[in-house]
């Protein structure tokens, strides 16, 4: 269930540089087959430097950067 003391919070914004290849695993393991995630031309011409994660990549990323 959601913490609704939790909706508007904000957290530190934070830069992580991630690998092309592992992120186009992932988008393919999830079955994202938005052209963004997986080509890069097609990334660069919507507006992004390069490929876009899929947002549940973020949480992947939380697990991996988690210590404990």
């Amino acid at each position: 269930m959601i913490d609704r003391a939790q909706i508007g919070a904000s957290l530190p914004e934070v830069s992580i540089e991630v690998e092309k290849y592992p992120l186009r695993l992932f988008a393919e393991a999830i079955g994202a087959n938005n052209p963004l995630h997986h080509d890069e031309d097609a990334a660069r011409t919507a507006g992004y430097p390069s490929l876009l994660a899929p947002p549940t990549y973020v949480a992947c990323l939380a697990v991996m950067a988690d210590p404990d």
